[in-house]
């Protein structure tokens, strides 16, 4: 075991003698493996230990076995206790996916604290085997299929060479101590489930699977770099320039016989699962200009010649109400009582209106469906939303554009058109000067 382990740890990190490890170790059978074969070896290492919080007193003892055995062998050690349940109520967050969270953070806060090069993490080819499995229960692609790598970056998982069968006859072998936790008897848990009843059934037909998987894993990583290179290749005839976050190309996602993959590849850095990129397909199969999808951080919409990528919208302006003038400046406008009309105004963020036909409460607020207006310069009313239209809005705008009515009725689509039936007709009428200072802050 020690002569696979030093050859394993040579494979995944070069000149190891060189380097410092952080140890994850939880005090189960797993990481007190790990931490043996470290101990009896001559690399620098010290060791960073959880407590959860979530078994009482099971939690306890085996926070203090980590402690005690550490200082009984001299090694450097970390400890952190979180309140996780109440932690993940205050959140709003699953407490496994909390948990994990709060470990990894806090790993790379010793990590970065102690200039350790490497986190070491217990995870074997069992664990391997488990995620795969997993991941293809509950669907996936091929991101998912590669399961756990051996190494990511700084995060090392150095008993990848071994299933768990070997590291409990090393254990065993060597009388190394170790904790039970629990919870991992609990069938509960999806991964116990997978580990308990599906893992140990495909292992009494093929008890190398784990291995064979890990293999198979191996390969679909080449596959991934692969695939993600060319990829990189190819999306950049997609990007559309723009100021935006993302517009990418309708024409060439139309065009594409593997537009499900390139989709995935762009925009799952921004949230977006493969159900995400299935719904968008489908609403682009039904031609649903101005739909969206949405993950939990961001949008994507569909334009007449292109999908715009932004960020998940604040909540709608509600309407206001204004019941003077002065009320105004406080959403970024100025008013002016003028004499005379300017009537070389060319600034849309300018509007003089007849003050004698304002009545108060003015409203300030976002469009409605079936808004009709009656512009100025034009004969007839228009529909705001064909109006919108006709400007080539993106849904984005179309939400963040502002109204000004009297008594729900618009007198300015503010910075773009004022209504013709408020506009000033002669000399003789009261005329308010309004000028807009939003969009300037904004450009």
């Amino acid at each position: 075991m020690f002569e696979s382990f030093n050859n394993y740890l040579n494979q995944i990190v070069d000149k190891p003698q060189n380097a410092t490890f952080l140890l994850a170790v939880s005090g189960g059978i797993d990481s007190m493996c790990m931490l043996e074969l470290f101990r009896q070896s001559s690399f620098s290492f010290a060791v960073a230990n959880i407590n959860y919080n979530l078994r009482g007193q099971e939690s306890l003892f085996e926070h203090q076995f980590v402690a005690d055995f550490c200082n009984k062998f001299k090694i450097q050690i970390f400890q952190k206790t979180f309140d996780t349940k109440t932690l993940a109520e205050v959140q709003k967050i699953g407490i496994q996916e909390l948990a994990r969270k709060l470990r990894y953070e806090w790993f790379d806060e010793m990590r970065r604290e102690g200039s350790f090069d490497f986190i070491a993490t217990a995870h074997h080819l069992d664990d391997q085997a488990e995620t795969m499995l997993f991941n293809l229960a509950r669907g996936t692609g091929i991101a998912g299929l590669h399961g756990i790598k051996a190494r990511r970056g700084y995060i090392i998982r150095p008993l990848m060479f071994a299933d768990r069968a070997q590291i409990q006859s090393f254990v065993e072998s060597c009388n190394i101590p170790f904790c039970n936790d629990s919870s991992n008897q609990s069938i509960k848990y999806s991964r116990n489930y997978i580990r308990h009843n599906v893992l140990s059934a495909l292992k009494v037909r093929n008890p190398k699977v784990s291995f064979q998987m890990n293999r198979s894993a191996n390969l679909i990583s080449e596959w991934e770099d692969y695939t993600q290179a060319k990829l990189r290749e190819e999306v950049i005839e997609w990007i559309l320039p723009s100021d935006q976050l993302m517009k990418i190309s309708l024409e060439k996602v139309t065009q594409s016989n593997h537009k499900s993959l390139v989709l995935f590849f762009l925009l799952q850095h921004y949230g977006f699962q493969h159900s995400h990129i299935d719904n968008l397909i489908e609403l682009l199969s039904q031609h649903k200009t101005g739909t969206k999808v949405q993950s939990a951080t961001h949008q994507i919409i569909i334009e007449r010649s292109y999908l715009q990528l932004e960020l998940l919208q604040k909540p709608r302006m509600p309407d206001v109400f204004l019941h003077s003038f002065s009320d105004l400046q406080i959403f970024d406008f100025t008013v002016e009582d003028c004499n005379e009309l300017n009537i070389h105004n060319t600034d849309p963020n300018i509007a003089y209106l007849n003050a004698d036909l304002l009545v108060f409460p003015l409203k300030l607020g976002p469009w409605q469906q079936g808004d009709r207006f009656f512009p100025l310069g034009m004969n007839g009313s228009k529909l705001l939303s064909d109006f919108y239209v006709d400007l080539k809005l993106s849904q984005q705008k179309k939400e963040a554009q502002l109204l000004l009515k009297s008594n729900d009725e618009i007198v300015w689509i503010v910075g773009r058109r004022i209504d013709q039936r408020f506009s000033i007709q002669s000399n003789n009428q009261k005329i308010i000067k309004l000028t807009y200072h939003g969009h300037r802050k904004k450009s």
